[in-house]
């Protein structure tokens, strides 16, 4: 019942290359089947189903998705991928494909919280952050205590040092 303004989409379609466009939300099936297809074509067919809950009082649902296909700085070896027990929050644990490695020079960080270490892509442009709560910690716990300044903090205090990592595989 409600129309974007062409001003709008031709603003956002410039200025952050995205796509708009309208959705009849009392078609539950058809809005979540057209933007679960947008996930899809936007990740490589890696992210099929994103939809959230569609409902008929819904305006509006601004969705992103990023697709990167990274390589990494120092690689995980494929003969040292083997299943070993993951623990999941809840205490629940299953077996799963783990990456295993040893890193030198790796950046690493731990507080009362959380302990994270950086593993970088390619020539270094590009990390990936892993963080793991501390024990007794909650991944609500480790959310609740970061925003954007501590963040930041954390990150300019990595200490670099050699790690034995072992990372699900993804």
């Amino acid at each position: 019942q409600y129309q974007l303004q062409d001003s709008y989409k031709n603003t956002v379609s410039q200025y952050f290359d995205a796509d708009v466009f309208n959705l009849d939300f009392s078609d539950k099936k058809g809005s979540a089947k057209i933007i679960n297809e947008w996930c899809s074509d936007h990740t490589n067919g890696l992210i099929d189903d994103i939809s959230p809950e569609v409902t008929p009082e819904m305006l509006a649902i601004l969705m992103n998705a990023l697709y990167f296909k990274g390589v990494w700085s120092n690689p995980f070896s494929r003969d040292n991928t083997a299943e070993e027990t993951f623990t999941m929050e809840s205490g629940e644990t299953f077996k799963v494909p783990m990456m295993k490695k040893h890193e030198e020079g790796t950046l690493y960080k731990e507080n009362e919280t959380f302990s994270a270490v950086r593993l970088f892509y390619g020539k270094g442009a590009f990390a990936m952050t892993l963080i793991l709560p501390a024990e007794g910690k909650t991944v609500s716990d480790v959310t609740a205590a970061l925003n954007g300044d501590s963040w930041r903090e954390f990150l300019m205090h990595l200490e670099i040092c050699d790690a034995d990592l072992g990372v699900p595989k993804f």
